[in-house]
């Protein structure tokens, strides 16, 4: 990415103002857009939870993807140290 792209990037993160984190989901959201959380505010205090426990699912989930793929690389470079 170019000097630009970043300059650009940043720039585009500034106009869209501070975000900021529901005390009630945990979750992030821009306060210029929202004036309530989107994630949470429509949902009950039973439907929280689940949504919480779906949320915590997936993190779970893309932290064993995350260590698959550090697990192939390792074994790739091994490997390829190894053949050369």
């Amino acid at each position: 990415m170019s000097i630009g792209g970043l300059l650009a990037k940043l720039a585009e993160m500034q106009a869209k103002g501070p975000s900021v984190q529901c005390e009630r989901c945990q979750l992030y959201y821009l306060e210029k857009q929202h004036d309530e959380c989107p994630h949470c505010t429509h949902l009950s205090d039973k439907e929280l939870y689940y949504f919480l426990v779906e949320q915590e699912q997936n993190r779970e989930g893309s932290k064993k993807i995350g260590y698959g793929f550090a697990l192939a690389a390792i074994l790739t470079a091994v490997l390829m140290f190894f053949i050369s």
